[in-house]
């Protein structure tokens, strides 16, 4: 069995375990006990599991509608799914924008 195939498995197994321990009523020290897991690495996996699949899926970029308008005002007027207005002037600092659009996306920036 190739090394892929072992990991797609291990994954599997331990999302087991975390269904499997959620109804258990057992802390998570006594079923990895019990079941003779690692301790370090059933956490691990809890937490992974236990996160919404937003969060895990974090290198995927989600597509929101775009509007775009100009204004007298601004050289550029951002509507993103009627909930964000990005008024971005002439002189606009691009740093900001770009620290603006990393948080808009859910992700850091560097």
């Amino acid at each position: 069995m190739s090394k892929n195939n072992q990991g797609a498995i291990n994954s599997e197994n331990w999302r087991q375990h975390w269904e499997n321990w959620k109804t258990s009523g057992l802390s998570q020290a006594e079923y990895g006990r019990r079941h003779k897991l690692k301790i370090h690495a059933f956490r691990y996996w809890v937490t992974k599991f236990h996160q919404p699949e937003t969060l895990r899926a974090t290198t995927a970029l989600v597509k929101l509608p775009l509007q775009v308008q100009t204004t007298r005002d601004a050289s550029l007027e951002l509507i993103v799914d009627k909930k964000y207005r990005l008024i971005i002037r002439r002189d606009f600092d691009s740093d900001l924008l770009r620290a603006v659009l990393s948080s808009l996306e859910g992700r850091s920036c560097s």
